[in-house]
Order: structure tokens, then C-alpha cells, then sequence
């Protein structure tokens, strides 16, 4: 069942764009990653991670028990995929939404990068803020990277002393990072 992949099936904008607060920390108040509230269909708030490293959204297992979501595939041995029927962030409904349902995070879950389907997503650091659009959203005295997509994930061409290395794009991580490692050096 790949459906997990895919995220929301519809993401409908309540204003164009809509801007999502990036608050708080974990549950023990350690991490200062980009964490949001988000209603499963109709029940939370959640604390979710937005994690650009991710390439699937993940569900906890209470999230899911709680909010009564529909699985759809459960192999043993393999992790369930549900389906909600619908996931709020802030202004941004996503429709008939597939995730993963794991444990072993300190949140509720994690918003994988396909969250937002094919939206525009802006990470305003500055204001601790996620823009979401249906274009694209400039920022004053921002500095834009292009960015390809490798497993479903972004990534930027990094170049030190004339080596390269595609190197991760992760919000998940706690300083917002770029992950590589020297071995990653070509």
C-alpha cells in the first residue's frame, strides 16, 4: 500500500497564502524545530514536527485511536498506513490524507514533505513561520536556493573546494539543518 507516499489527496487554502506559526518544542521542551498544531479529523490539538527529512507524515498510535482514523493497510511486521479524512494545520485543510502510524517520537507525529501536496511552502525563518501558497511567496531580503528532489526529498548541490555533495534540506533537525557529511564529498 504506497498510498503513505502521497500525503493529502486535496490541500484546500482557507486564504492564499496562509501563514503557519512554527512554535514551541517537543513534549519535554528540548527541541526547537518547526512544530505546528494540527487537528486529525476534527479531534486535537496535535503536536506535530514539519519535517522537510521526512518523505512520509507519520501518526502516533493514540492520535490515531483517538481521532478514529480508517486503516487501510496493516501487514504484520510492517507499520499501518491509515487514512484521515481530513488534516488542519492553521488555514490549510488536507483531504482524504494518508499516513504512516508509528511510535517512538516525542510529538504526535510528523508532517513528512509531501504534507502540503503540490503547494508552495516558504520556510520564513525570520519570523518563525511556514508560508503556505498556491505560488510562489517572495520574502524581502531573503536568499532562494533551487532544490531538486532525491527519494522524495529536497536537496540542494553544495560545493566546498570544489567538491559537491547534494545535501538534505531537514527542518526536522533542531538547527533547521543542511545534512551531509564528509563522505557525502565527491
Amino acid at each position: 500500500h504506497r498510498d503513505y507516499l502521497m500525503g493529502a489527496t486535496a490541500v484546500i487554502l482557507t486564504s492564499d497564502p496562509e501563514r503557519i506559526a512554527l512554535n514551541g518544542t517537543d513534549w519535554y521542551g528540548h527541541y526547537r524545530s518547526p512544530y505546528v498544531k494540527v487537528f486529525v479529523d476534527g479531534h486535537g490539538p496535535y503536536t506535530f514536527l514539519f519535517d522537510t527529512g521526512s518523505n512520509v507524515t507519520t501518526i502516533s498510535s493514540g492520535v490515531a485511536r483517538e481521532a478514529g482514523v480508517r486503516i487501510v493497510s496493516h501487514v504484520p511486521g510492517h507499520h499501518a498506513v491509515a487514512e484521515a479524512r481530513e488534516i488542519r494545520v492553521s488555514g490549510v485543510l488536507m483531504r482524504s490524507y494518508y499516513a504512516v502510524v508509528a511510535d517512538g517520537s516525542d510529538v504526535d507525529g510528523i508532517l513528512g514533505f509531501n504534507s502540503f501536496g503540490k503547494t508552495y511552502l516558504t520556510l520564513d525563518l525570520r519570523h518563525r513561520t511556514l508560508v503556505v501558497g498556491s505560488k510562489l511567496q517572495k520574502l524581502r531580503g531573503a536568499r532562494w536556493f533551487r532544490y531538486t528532489t532525491r527519494y522524495k526529498l529536497p536537496n540542494v548541490d553544495l560545493s566546498i573546494d570544489g567538491r559537491h555533495s547534494l545535501t538534505l534540506i531537514d527542518s526536522g533537525d533542531d538547527a533547521y539543518a543542511w545534512e551531509g557529511t564528509s563522505g557525502d564529498m565527491r
